[in-house]
């Protein structure tokens, strides 16, 4: 319109950063039995305006996008172990700041079936140079191929034994040749797995080993 001039706003100061970055990543895989207390995963986010938020996220592949949400909100989350099998998780981290948000690596964990004694080893009673029941025991569960190794010990206690030197099978032959009680247990290792469920130990077998009988008294002989 005739003598409308021009105006001229005020300026606008628009910032780009760019995304925040995670300088830290999840523990890449772990391996646990049932029930065993993980390694928590943790992630470190720097850069970025504002405020981080975190939020985990589980997921049956290995992905970080479409999971389930679980956790705080918390740079720290310990995966549960109740559960057999492997789920990897992952956190999408966000900020304040508009449009600011990265998402961590995906960090596998593998839960194990604990393994356990099906069958344990039997006590036995002999006379000195007998025959005692063969030591044995199976398993149940574990993951790879186990070691075996027979103990002995003083008391009946699964625990601060003396091992036996060459046995290292699931089956042990106690000797007889000395009157006692002997204490005896064996410990299953699966070299793959970790922490407190990478052996199994047996329940104590007693061997008891008493003294030949002696004849106190002989027959008069004939008269």
């Amino acid at each position: 319109g005739n003598g409308c001039g021009t105006v001229t706003s005020d300026v606008a100061n628009v910032v780009v950063l760019p995304d925040p970055i995670v300088s830290a990543q999840p523990l890449a895989t772990q391996t646990l039995c049932q029930n065993e207390t993980a390694t928590n995963l943790s992630v470190t986010a720097t850069g970025g305006t504002g405020t981080f938020n975190y939020q985990w996220y589980s997921s049956t592949t290995a992905t970080t996008t479409g999971g389930n949400a679980v956790g705080t909100n918390s740079p720290i989350f310990t995966p549960p172990t109740t559960t057999v099998g492997t789920l990897y998780y992952y956190c999408v981290i966000t900020q304040t700041g508009n449009g600011c948000a990265v998402t961590s690596n995906s960090a596998a964990v593998i839960v194990n079936t604990s393994p356990t004694i099906a069958n344990q080893p039997i006590s036995s009673t002999v006379c000195q140079n007998g025959t005692p029941t063969t030591l044995s025991y199976t398993y149940n569960n574990g993951v790879g191929t186990p070691t075996y190794q027979w103990y002995s010990n003083t008391t009946n206690s699964n625990t601060g034994g003396s091992l036996i030197p060459n046995e290292t099978s699931s089956t042990f032959n106690p000797p007889s040749n000395t009157i006692g009680t002997f204490y005896y247990y064996g410990i299953i290792t699966f070299p793959t797995l970790v922490g407190s469920c990478s052996s199994v130990t047996t329940d104590v077998a007693v061997v008891t080993i008493n003294p030949q009988s002696t004849v106190d008294a002989q027959p008069l002989p004939p008269q």
